[in-house]
């Protein structure tokens, strides 16, 4: 009899033991869930029916137009360049460009009045109002966390937020960060991120948020509407999706996933963010071989054909910076620019604005560019501008 109550006993332990490890595993699914059911809750309060298809920025086209028909063709190719705002300055000559960027070294040591004053005083020396961009995805890829006198805030990544206070904590910080740049003076940030990545040892790995396609893709659209609402833009990268792969700033980089599988996963925070409005898309340096094995993604029509036709997006598409070294050995005879351009973009990031410009202005004069693709691109520009009421 006590050979069999021990066995009972133990039986029973193992019981309790099983129904403790269960009740544990639930309580950390349940945390996990609510997590994802929080972004599902703001993604459905804010959710509003498709529109009918129609150009993004149509309904100011007209006026656009008018800007368009006193430009001379040097005054619209360099609308579709945005360069770095230290390199230029005070040069009439750069004048007519589209935008700026500015880094890291335009943001240490200043103080906010001062950094307010000198974007303020670089919008005055043009009638058509520039682009102001910066990188500020935090996290990793911040430039205001540079400087203290600007925020007294670090700007965690959204992968920390989003692990520290779920979606509430990331679009708090939204708002933070896209009322504060506007303050100083920015009308575009190059973010947020819809790449997926689950990999640690991913490149991209600590930018994104970390979630699934279809998670990620609500939070990329929640993200697109909090900007909105301040008349703020942001833009949405690196379609079509980075995935595992290197630093495009190092090195040339190659996508061999099918283009199957981009579609169930990669394209949905894009698709997602496009259903939302987003004003601007930037293209990755990354060849992916199952859409065009001959060139990278930001100088592929192909890309960019899939991005306009499939996904059906009308916005602006801008390329990733121009002088990475993935892209160093497409740049025979300093033609990236105009391989860019004939590959759909609107607007061009370099930091070698003259070579790139003159390249493309002698493309354009030898028929190598058609002028039609540079009306477009220019009038879609202008009637962004106007839409946030930059000019």
């Amino acid at each position: 009899m006590k050979k069999y109550l021990k066995f009972y006993i133990f039986i029973l332990l193992l019981v309790i033991l099983t129904l403790i490890l269960v009740v544990i595993n639930n309580f950390i699914n349940i945390k996990d869930n609510d997590k994802k059911e929080e972004i599902n809750n703001y993604y459905l309060k804010v959710q509003t029916p498709i529109p009918e298809p129609k150009e993004l920025f149509s309904s100011y086209y007209s006026e656009a137009d008018e800007i368009l028909k006193d430009m001379s063709l040097e005054e619209k190719l360099s609308q579709m360049f945005i360069i770095p705002f230290s390199s230029y300055q005070d040069n009439e000559k750069y004048s007519s460009v589209g935008g700026f960027i500015l880094y890291s070294n335009n943001i240490r040591n200043i103080s906010k009045e001062s950094l307010i004053n000198k974007i303020n005083e670089r919008q005055s020396t043009s009638h058509i109002k520039y682009i102001m961009t910066i990188d500020e995805e935090g996290g990793t890829v911040s430039r205001l966390n540079y400087n203290r006198n600007l925020t007294d805030t670090k700007i965690e990544s959204p992968r920390t937020l989003y692990n520290e206070g779920g979606i509430d904590k990331v679009l708090e910080t939204e708002e933070y960060k896209d009322k504060l740049l506007l303050e100083l003076g920015f009308n575009l940030n190059l973010a947020p991120v819809a790449d997926i990545s689950v990999d640690p040892n991913d490149f991209m790995y600590q930018r994104s948020i970390g979630l699934d396609p279809t998670a990620t893709g609500k939070y990329i659209s929640l993200v697109t509407k909090k900007a909105q609402e301040l008349k703020f833009s942001t833009c949405l990268k690196h379609f079509p999706g980075y995935g595992n792969n290197g630093d495009t700033h190092k090195i040339q980089t190659i996508d061999n996933r099918s283009l199957s599988y981009l579609r169930e996963n990669d394209f949905i925070p894009f698709k997602m963010g496009i259903e939302a409005g987003t004003p601007f898309i930037l293209i990755s340096h990354n060849i992916v071989t199952n859409i065009d094995n001959e060139y990278p993604a930001s100088l592929s029509s192909k890309v960019i054909n899939i991005l306009k036709n499939e996904l059906n997006y009308t916005g602006l598409i801008i390329s990733d910076e121009l002088t990475m070294d993935a892209l160093d050995e497409f740049n025979t005879n300093n033609e990236l620019s105009t391989l860019a351009i004939n590959a759909g973009n609107d607007l061009l990031i370099t930091k070698d604005y003259e070579n790139s410009y003159n390249s493309a202005l002698k493309s354009l004069q030898e028929g190598k560019i058609n002028e039609e693709q540079i009306n477009k691109s220019v009038r879609k520009i202008l009637a962004w501008k106007i839409a946030y009421n930059i000019i």
